[in-house]
């Protein structure tokens, strides 16, 4: 029989060794149970099920999915073997029944079984592809440029990156950009995640001309996201440079790397190609804004 639990203290282990197996299509909903690599419960904003059989979490069974709602209406998953999942089609209709989603991310196949639960037809589905960091020679640091890691000081210097990174890859058809709200994201981001950018240091001020980010930390994987070159300055190997950079860094501390990019995006693909990084798994992101 299957059944829906929510994540406690004495359950929390076997969750984490269930994420384990494919952490890479879901690093953000391992990172909220993780803090430094050591297991915990979520954030107050965040709910965590697990659909398992009805003694698998202590009796010898088997976790089967897990899926977190936001307060902002955020869904993160990951079911095993989607395709094999009917049975769970009924407990997490149920579950799911109330919920006010704005938005489903994760693995392609996870996300079609999430969103076929939900009467509501999405408004927009985005495709992504998952690209792993896999090693590569050595990137230099591109000309005429230098390497910073901002501080919060610099939030208002990098809020035209931002807006310029909300614009062309976040917003969806008709969306605003509020500067108040992204600056509190920004410095947010520059708060909990590991930042860098580039700065040309052949114009006056030494402008923020690229920038890119960690997004999420899980325990064996990190996630990179934000990443964005102002279009003046593009061509240029920046953003391949800056992911490297990263994911170096997250070699360091015996992670892995993983991003996402959109299919048509084939530009952005070549980039992180040759910085090392080769395509795994389809991605998709589900939107209901109507």
């Amino acid at each position: 029989m299957i059944t829906v639990s929510t994540i406690t203290i004495p359950t929390l282990p076997s969750v984490v060794a269930f994420l384990e197996k494919n952490e890479q299509s879901h690093v953000a909903l391992m990172s909220n149970l993780v803090r430094n690599g050591t297991p915990c419960l979520p954030p107050q904003n965040m709910k965590y099920y697990i659909v398992h059989e009805e003694n698998g979490l202590f009796g010898g069974g088997t976790i089967r999915a897990v899926i977190s709602l936001s307060t902002a209406g955020n869904v993160l998953h990951y079911v095993e073997k989607p395709e094999d999942a009917d049975d769970l089609r009924g407990c997490l209709s149920e579950l799911m029944a109330g919920w006010k989603v704005f938005c489903i991310m994760g693995d392609k196949a996870g996300n079609r079984f999430i969103r076929s639960l939900i009467k509501t037809k999405p408004s927009h589905i985005r495709d992504y592809q998952l690209m792993e960091y896999h090693d590569s020679r050595q990137l230099y640091l591109p000309a005429g440029t230098e390497l910073v890691t901002p501080t919060l000081q610099d939030a208002s210097a990098l809020m035209l990156i931002k807006k310029g990174y909300y614009l062309e890859e976040q917003s969806l058809p008709g969306g605003t950009f509020y500067p108040a709200a992204h600056l509190k994201m920004l410095q947010e981001e520059l708060t909990t995640q590991q930042v860098l950018t580039l700065r040309t240091i052949r114009e006056e001020g030494k402008p923020f001309v690229a920038k890119a980010n960690t997004n999420a930390v899980g325990r064996q994987w990190v996630q990179l996201g934000g990443v964005y070159t102002m279009p003046a300055y593009r061509g240029k190997g920046y953003a391949r440079f800056l992911v490297q950079q990263l994911a170096l860094s997250a070699a360091a501390a015996n992670r892995k790397t993983v991003l996402f990019v959109k299919t048509q995006n084939i530009s952005a693909q070549n980039a992180y190609t040759a910085a090392g990084f080769t395509a795994s798994t389809p991605f998709e992101i589900s939107y209901y804004t109507e």
